[in-house]
């Protein structure tokens, strides 16, 4: 049986509260929210207390309009009241904006709904289901281990200026979770030589979330870090709003944070298996030491007029190419020859996609067992 929880909140919140309350009960979890447990004439403190006393956890809904709430304190008093005479943990938060943590519950489990909202109340009723709680990687540490396992050849490659390796997932490590977001959304919507200050400051306010304050210490953090310079010509450093460039660092930062799949709001890598490759539906490549592969999108007539080629894997050496006429061919025509990308279709137009280092051996790419 779940443990139960009342939801404490302001009356401002009842909208998003009702979405949690709706959540948990769909999880079959005992919840207790007063619109739907006072009816009318009853008396609404006695109810409350003895909810509070009957329930096993107590959910403060954070945000600006509750931690100025006496009704919400009133309640925290009475739940905090009973954690100190059972001697145990009874209180929960569960932040729905940027507003000050009271200083009682900072020691508390508090769980971030600012983000994956759904994700965060399964989290919740999972905990009360009783089901041990799965403690993920932090993006932070995903990053600097993908950094420093990063072959020589796929470094290069994302790296361009070959920035120090230790130093670079150092740099990553020692960012706070809104500052790597921040920087990760600057790399991922950066565009040109250079980029205002006002729009760093929007891209970093709609993805952390937090007020332009400190999404402008965030920025002279980013500045701190080498990930962007202030711009030094001439004719931008007269204008009223600042210019920054980007460091070495963005770019390279964005190319392994795709890779990561850390970070929900950017696209996802290319493919990597043939498994992949064959399935993906838009044109696309991948290569590395020895051997490529290219994905045509569509079938395309070949060059010799035997057929169609969707996907073409080619190693060097020793040379040999495989030809795939569809996404399900699983008997690939063979060639013991070597061909550039351009020598595989008759057709003149034929988009082969953006290509994409990955960085380990043909046998690693070949999942389905098909390049023999």
């Amino acid at each position: 049986m779940p443990s139960s929880i009342f939801l404490s909140h302001a009356h401002a919140d009842r909208s998003i509260v009702q979405q949690i309350y709706h959540e948990l009960r769909k999880a079959d979890v005992p919840c207790w929210l007063d619109e739907a447990e006072i009816g009318p004439g009853e008396s609404i403190i006695g109810k409350v207390e003895k909810a509070i006393d009957d329930m096993d956890y107590l959910a403060v809904v954070l945000s600006r309009t509750s931690v100025n709430s006496n009704w919400v304190k009133a309640e925290l008093r009475m739940a905090m009241t009973k954690e100190l005479k059972e001697g145990h943990v009874r209180v929960i938060g569960l932040v729905i904006d940027d507003c000050p943590i009271p200083g009682f519950l900072r020691d508390k489990r508090c769980i971030d709904l600012r983000t994956d909202f759904t994700a965060r109340v399964h989290e919740l009723a999972s905990f009360l289901h009783g089901e041990p709680r799965i403690i993920q990687k932090p993006p932070q540490a995903v990053l600097a281990e993908l950094i420093e396992g990063a072959d020589e050849e796929l470094w290069r490659r994302y790296t361009r200026k070959d920035p120090r390796r230790s130093g670079f997932a150092q740099l990553v490590r020692s960012m706070n979770d809104d500052e790597l977001t921040a920087a990760v959304a600057v790399a991922h919507r950066w565009e040109g030589q250079q980029a205002w200050d006002d729009g760093l400051i929007k891209t970093i306010v709609n993805r952390t979330k937090s007020d332009r304050t400190t999404a402008r210490r965030i920025l002279r953090r980013l500045v701190d870090l080498g990930l962007l310079e202030p711009a030094t010509n001439l004719a931008y450093s007269r204008m009223a709003s600042k210019a920054y460039t980007r460091g070495n660092l963005l770019i390279p930062l964005r190319r392994f944070a795709i890779r990561s799949r850390a970070f929900d709001f950017l696209p996802l890598p290319p493919p990597e298996r043939l498994s992949e490759v064959l399935t993906t539906r838009d044109p696309c490549g991948v290569l590395s030491d020895g051997w490529y592969a290219h994905n045509f999108g569509e079938p395309v007539p070949r060059k010799d007029n035997s057929g169609c080629v969707k996907v073409v894997v080619q190693r060097y050496e020793p040379e040999r190419a495989w030809i795939f006429a569809s996404a399900d061919d699983r008997t690939p025509d063979t060639m013991d020859e070597r061909r550039g990308s351009n020598r595989w279709t008759k057709d003149p137009v034929a988009d082969k996609g953006q290509m994409e280092h990955v960085g380990f051996a043909l046998d690693r790419f070949d999942d389905l067992g098909l390049l023999r």
